[in-house]
This record gives structure tokens, sequence and C-alpha cells, in this order.
């Protein structure tokens, strides 16, 4: 995919055991010659930041979420365009980076100055890399797994590379240049599953509002989204046709509760079909949430609320259930009443056209959007006989298989994409590959009017030295 790919002519023994050898004039230093911890409090009124996982450091203005922050800013932590800033407890997950902003972030975070002249986005990726998350995690402690965090001592003490500033810049252009190149690819795919998806709702829209009969007398079905509905098909409430059970239950894990899996909110957006060999996350919850949330066979899931109007009532059908399998927060049970609905045919209908705008009213919010339990129970819904709903989830089924098969397929190019993204970085700047082997348009180094501020001086360190900095 990407020419160029070779090792460098020659090897050294890094003396750390996940990063293997590096480059034979590469050195390794620990991260506290490189960063000094800083806490530069009581600038309460800087804009709101915050450290995430998959994106780094991020406006929290950005995310379409209300601020999350005590009103008492005074103790929340600034941090500067260059400087770098990890959550103490989730650092080993990837929410470590260097900030582009200058604002303020949690007390629970830690912030470092850069003090050797470096890229800092060359460490950026390094520390974000799946092999300095493990050695992260290796430098973390606490009294359990979940609980673990990487105090600013610890952090001093990890092992990284130094390549000279000059293989820094060229390695961060390169990350820049093939990450837009790949992300090129992964959008490509996904504009081909948005059509996908659009041609699926559409094929579910005209059977799940006309049926199988294409000379079935018709009837006005009094409501806009519907049109005309066969003669002998009923239009209900969501009220009269399932039980709506929304969840409280959150992702924590709490001493003294019962441990359960958790189906979530990324379960249910991301799949039609809640099955057994879903990844379900460990929580605990009490006995009565357990009784009140556990989901069963048959159920239908949506999504209650989300930072996206889109995003609101997506639904997931139920095929699989256990005494320990509870449904989580920002979800809702719609479970239909045996006698008057099925549940596949009432998945199908929550994913027609008329369903979704339908939600799209009922949802409030302005930086989250949310339905209400009223607003959920009053949309109109289309009840045919019990054995006509069968045949048509059957022919549904039938009508959109190929396009499931085709979405299946290109989730699994994407994934496989961002694998090979990620190990391309790893090998980047672990100095697997010869990344001055590789053509880029520009080299992306630091702006000389920014060098005074972000560095405390601009010493490379010489190669004399290195058996001290690694003492």
């Amino acid at each position: 995919m990407i020419e160029g790919l070779k090792p460098y002519p020659e090897y050294k023994n890094s003396e750390v055991l996940s990063v293997g050898d590096i480059p034979w004039h590469w050195k390794m230093i620990r991260s506290g010659y490189l960063f000094r911890e800083v806490i530069d409090t009581g600038h309460p009124n800087l804009e709101l930041l915050s450290i995430d996982r998959f994106r780094g450091i991020i406006r929290q203005s950005d995310i379409g979420r209300k601020e999350r922050a005590s009103k008492d800013r005074s103790l929340y932590k600034r941090i500067r365009k260059g400087q770098l800033g990890y959550n103490l407890m989730n650092a080993f997950m990837g929410s470590i980076g260097i900030s582009r902003y200058e604002g303020i972030i949690s007390p629970a975070y830690a912030v470092g100055q850069p003090k050797k002249k470096m890229n800092p986005w060359y460490y950026h990726h390094l520390y974000r890399s799946p092999i300095y998350s493990a050695e992260i995690n290796r430098y973390s402690y606490g009294i359990m797994y979940e609980r673990n965090r990487l105090y600013f001592d610890y952090f001093k003490r990890i092992p990284v590379p130094y390549p000279p500033i000059d293989e820094q810049n060229k390695i961060v252009t390169v990350i820049y240049q093939k990450g837009k190149e790949f992300q090129n690819l992964i959008n490509t795919k996904l504009r081909i599953i948005d059509l996908l998806i659009e041609q699926k709702r559409a094929i579910i829209s005209r059977i799940v509002t006309r049926g199988l009969d294409p000379d079935v007398r018709l009837k006005p079905s009094g409501i806009e989204w519907f049109g005309e509905i066969p003669e002998h098909w009923k239009v209900s409430r969501l009220r009269d046709v399932a039980k709506l059970i929304v969840s409280n239950v959150d992702k924590k894990t709490i001493k003294g509760e019962i441990p359960i899996r958790l189906c979530n909110y990324v379960d249910i957006y991301k799949n039609d079909l809640v099955h057994k060999e879903m990844p379900f996350m460990l929580a605990t919850a009490t006995e009565s949430e357990i009784i009140k949330f556990r989901i069963q066979e048959d159920d239908v899931i949506i999504t209650k609320d989300s930072e996206e109007w889109q995003d609101i009532g997506v639904p997931a059908y139920v095929t699989y259930e256990a005494p320990d399998l509870i449904c989580g927060y920002h979800l809702a049970i719609i479970r239909p009443y045996s006698t008057i609905m099925k549940g596949k045919y009432l998945h199908w209908q929550l994913m027609s056209n008329a369903l979704q705008i339908q939600f799209s009213i009922r949802a409030n919010g302005v930086t989250r959007y949310g339905l209400s339990h009223g607003g959920i129970k009053d949309v109109s819904l289309l009840a045919p006989p019990l054995n006509e709903q069968s045949l048509i989830v059957r022919n549904v089924d039938y009508a959109t298989s190929d396009i499931n098969s085709t979405i299946s397929d290109t989730n699994h190019e994407i994934s496989l994409l961002k694998e090979y993204r990620t190990r391309l970085i790893t090998d980047i700047v672990t100095g697997k590959v010869d990344s001055r082997l590789l053509k880029t348009d520009m080299i992306l180094g630091i702006e000389p009017e920014d060098q005074s501020e972000e560095f405390e001086d601009d010493t490379v360190i010489d190669s004399e030295d290195i058996d001290q900095l690694m003492d």
C-alpha cells in the first residue's frame, strides 16, 4: 500500500522489551529528561479542554456536549500549546497527548512542559501507540487495576526513544500525511455505508408501511408520514403495543453490588442485533436493577439520548438473553406485547423513515438531545395481523440480506485500514520503518517563533550523556 517501507540499515537493543531494537543512531532516555510537571492553577476563565482517548486533547465545546466541570474552576490546571497532558487513570487507554490549544483541564490530569529540543508531536504519537499504552500501564499503580494511576514521578521513569530532531520532524510529517490518506480511504467507505443504509431503510419503509400484496385495498392512515396503508391494518401508539423500560444503570463497578454484563449505547448504535458474541462491558448493579433492566429475547432496545438528534431512536433487536445481561444508561427497552406485535417486526418498523421522523421531532435539547418517556410512548405505529407481521419479517430479512453483507464487509475493511494505520504509526515511531525513505510534500517542524516559549533550552542530548540519562 505504501512504497518505501524499509527498515533502517543498522539497529541496537533498546533494552526495553516491548520496544525491541531501535536504529543505531537513536538514543533511549527517560521521559523525565524530556518533560517536567507544571501545575498552573487560578485561570478559571480559560477554555475548558478534555483529553479523549481517541482524539487526544480537544475543546469541550467541539464535542457538542454540555461542559463537564465544577463551578469552582480555580484548581483546574492551565495547559498551553505544545504541552503534554494526560489523564492519571486513563493514560494507558490513550488519554494522553500534546495540546493544540491553551485552556484548562481537570485537576485529575497532569501537565508536562517540554524541557529539551524536540518535536512534541513525535511524542504525542509515541505515547499513544499500543506499545507505549502497555508501558504506561506498567508504570501505573493503585489498589486495583481499574484504579491504577500514572503519577508524574512514575511517568518520568518511562524510557522512550530520542531520534535526531530532523527525523522527529520527518516522522511527524509522514504520520500526518499518511494519516490523511488513510482517513480519506476510510471516509470513502463510510460514505458507501451511509448510502447502503439509506437504501436499506427505503426497502424497509416500503414493506412495513404497505405490506407485501401490491393489489391490497388502501385507506388513509391519518398520519402524515404513513400516507395510505392496507385497509385491514391498524394505527396504534407504541404505548398500546409494547412496554417501555428506560434504564439508569451506569458503567461503574461498585463494591458490594452484583457483577453484570452491560449492553451499552455503542452496542446498540453500531448493530442491528444484540447477540451472544458481542463484547459486553463488565460492571455491577443492584438486585432490583437486574430484575428491572435485564434484557430478554424479542426485546427491541433504542438509543434514548445522544449528542446528535440523528442518533436518537436507533434500534437493535435482541436475539440473546442471559441472567447477567443488563440494559445500560442512555438506552430504553421496548418490550412488545406478544399478542399484538412481534419484536422483529417492531424492530424493522422502528428503522423506517416514518418512525425516525417522529423520533427526531420529539427529541428535545440544545447540546444534547433526548426523548422523554411520553415522547417514545406516543409515536404512531402500524399494526398488521400477527401472521402478516411474520411474513413481512421474512421478506425484509431476505430483501436486505445482500445489503447487510456488503455493510459488514465494508466495516471489516475499515477495521483493517485502522489496524494497518495503527501498526504503521507504531512501526514508524519506534524505528522499525525508516521514515527518511518515505516521500512527503513538506517537513512539519516547530515554528521558530514558538521555540523560545515552548522549550526551556535547545539542548540536544549528546551521546556521552546517554548512560547518565538512563540511570
